[in-house]
């Protein structure tokens, strides 16, 4: 911050960040009632043998993620970029 102190700024700073707040927010219900809405679980049946499938499927797709996080940390590039051959 610049002195003096700017309240004009400061206003808008704050709004900014409220507003980003509450984006934040919104997106992660939106998530949620997506997940609840069209996830796997709502697509098949509910039996034993499909909720065992679905969690391999969770399992394994975090540990694909793990293992892309590492990787692209030991390479030396930002998590969420791709490597272009």
């Amino acid at each position: 911050m610049t002195k003096p102190l700017n309240l004009d700024k400061v206003e808008l700073l704050i709004a900014r960040a409220v507003q980003g707040r509450n984006l934040e927010q919104e997106n992660r219900a939106l998530r949620e009632q997506v997940e609840e809405r069209y996830g796997l679980e709502n697509i098949w049946g509910d039996s034993a043998a499909l909720h065992e499938v679905l969690d391999t499927i969770r399992a394994g797709r975090a540990l694909i993620s793990q293992c892309a996080h590492r990787r692209r940390k030991r390479d030396g590039q930002g998590v969420g970029c791709t490597r272009h051959s």
